[in-house]
């Protein structure tokens, strides 16, 4: 055996791979906790920061609405696959087909999001024109100087879906 010559012993006839199955587009969501898609009705909803030593520190009284999108928003962030958002009682009465069900409440959360997003960087926008300075990192910023307008956003086209009113011709006449 020649010193570049390799020791192993010859391999047995490799196996063909099998084709690489393509990735979906969207991420496969990681299963969720019962509170990420059930939210018992009737309650005091709030949020609380407690310190260390356990005492309450901050405390927000919620309305459900507010208490759900909460929760949601924390969800996705997780990555956690959201159902049709279900108080106790709908949510053991309902088949397959119903907890995937798209509800006006699911379609009013992006709605509402959408508002918050827009209501940050206007936020953003008007403290960068009070002369605010930007703290280095990962992430810049850079304002076109256009007039700062804060109004609701009444429709939404955003990767590959339109969300719009009923009334609005578009949907109306579903073209």
């Amino acid at each position: 055996m020649r010193k570049t010559q390799s020791k192993r012993t010859p391999r047995k006839a490799e196996q063909p791979k099998p084709a690489a199955v393509q990735p979906d587009s969207t991420p496969k969501p990681v299963a969720a906790p019962d509170w990420a898609n059930v939210t018992p009705d009737d309650n005091d909803y709030k949020l609380i920061m407690f310190l260390s030593s356990g005492i309450g520190e901050q405390e927000i009284k919620l309305s459900r609405e507010e208490f759900v999108l909460a929760k949601r928003v924390v969800a996705a962030k997780r990555g956690y696959e959201l159902l049709a958002p279900r108080d106790e009682y709908t949510s053991g009465h309902c088949n397959e087909l119903q907890k995937i069900e798209i509800t006006q409440d699911d379609i009013q959360m992006v709605m509402d999001l959408e508002n918050v997003v827009s209501f940050l960087i206007s936020n953003i926008r008007r403290r960068l024109k009070d002369g605010a300075t930007i703290e280095d990192g990962d992430w810049q910023l850079r304002d076109d100087e256009s007039e700062i307008e804060r109004g609701q956003i009444g429709s939404l086209d955003r990767d590959g879906l339109r969300i719009g009113s009923a009334e609005e011709e578009e949907f109306a006449t579903g073209s």
